[in-house]
């Protein structure tokens, strides 16, 4: 159904920064770059689709400034972006603001975004909501974040995440709310738990505890279970619940020596085992250090799908076996 095509298209970037630093809290810088994509595909008019993250039609880039200025416990950090594409709009303005507030045990950060919907800048990672307009995060939205770390006591710390944001182009309402709690048990063994709700659009909730211990030799065993709960789309009734475990083995019991061994398993909409993937995927790892330079890696790979769709019945091999070696040198 799908396939991958090679030496379609190529691409040239060029870009230049120039930052002027105050002190190491305080700059001002300038960047910006340019891309030229061409299609290698002769006698055929090509460009990418609308779910692609690059603008369609040919050249594009962006121009932006950048700035921060620190103080006592208080940082402050702006950007402004201007994107350029070949399309009709011809792109759009990003606008980044933050400030990060540092106290003893803790850290406060605030931060206002704004993407307009022309704007289309596929090398940026700014910060951004889950959600897509053609192929890209961040842009068609304005949002405002707040984040917090706090260090409960000598042995707990409590993260906080809320992030409230509204999609231009419809003016549609979302958020979401992220919190994560660490405590260290003994020097040896850990145990984290978190949760995620998100309103709007699809509402979901996702939660998961962990618990990970580090001994001796740098044997580190670590077991976690999710679940997670969604809508199947936007107005329905009938909520999806998922599952997954994992569990990790990793040592050295030797200097040059590494082994790791992982599980999965994941069943997505338990109450149907028709409908979406139940799999179990397993692999165990095995690194050598020959020289300080070189390394060795084997790795087997096991994957079976257990579900009863009718492309997993008819699916050959299942199981799957995958071997994988790995030899790195640096000189």
């Amino acid at each position: 159904t799908f396939a991958t095509l090679p030496a379609m298209y190529g691409e040239g970037l060029a870009g230049l920064n120039a930052t002027y630093f105050w002190n190491a809290r305080a700059h001002l810088g300038v960047t910006s770059y340019g891309a030229f994509p061409k299609w290698l595909v002769r006698g055929v008019e090509l460009g990418f689709q609308e779910s692609a993250r690059k603008p369609f039609g040919g050249p594009f880039g962006a121009v932006g400034i950048d700035a921060a200025y620190g103080f006592g416990k208080q940082d402050l950090f702006v950007e402004v972006a201007r994107s350029f594409d070949s399309q009709p709009e011809g792109g759009g303005f990003g606008i980044v603001a933050r400030s990060v507030t540092t106290f003893e045990t803790a850290e406060l950060e605030i931060s206002a975004r704004h993407y307009g919907t022309r704007y289309a800048n596929p090398y940026a990672r700014p910060i951004s909501a889950p959600n897509e307009l053609d192929g890209l995060r961040a842009r068609d939205e304005s949002g405002l974040r707040v984040r917090s770390t706090l260090g409960i006591a000598r042995r707990a710390s409590l993260r906080l995440l809320v992030d409230g944001w509204r999609e231009l182009s419809s003016g549609a309402l979302a958020c979401s709310m992220f919190v994560r709690v660490d405590l260290q048990i003994s020097s040896s063994v850990r145990w984290a738990a978190w949760a995620e709700v998100r309103l709007g659009g699809v509402p979901r909730l996702f939660a998961a505890s962990q618990l990970a211990y580090r001994g001796a030799r740098q044997v580190t065993l670590s077991a976690q279970l999710q679940h997670r709960s969604s809508l199947d789309a936007p107005g329905a009734r009938r909520v999806q619940h998922d599952i997954a475990a994992i569990s990790n083995i990793a040592g050295r019991p030797v200097d040059f020596l590494r082994l790791r061994v992982r599980v999965r398993y994941d069943f997505e909409d338990v109450v149907d085992n028709q409908r979406l993937v139940q799999a179990l995927w397993a692999y165990t790892e095995t690194t050598f250090t020959l020289r300080e330079e070189d390394r060795l890696r084997l790795r087997y790979d096991f994957r079976v799908f257990l579900d009863r769709r009718e492309s997993t019945l008819l699916r050959v091999p299942n199981p799957e076996h995958w071997l994988w070696l790995e030899y790195v040198f640096r000189y």
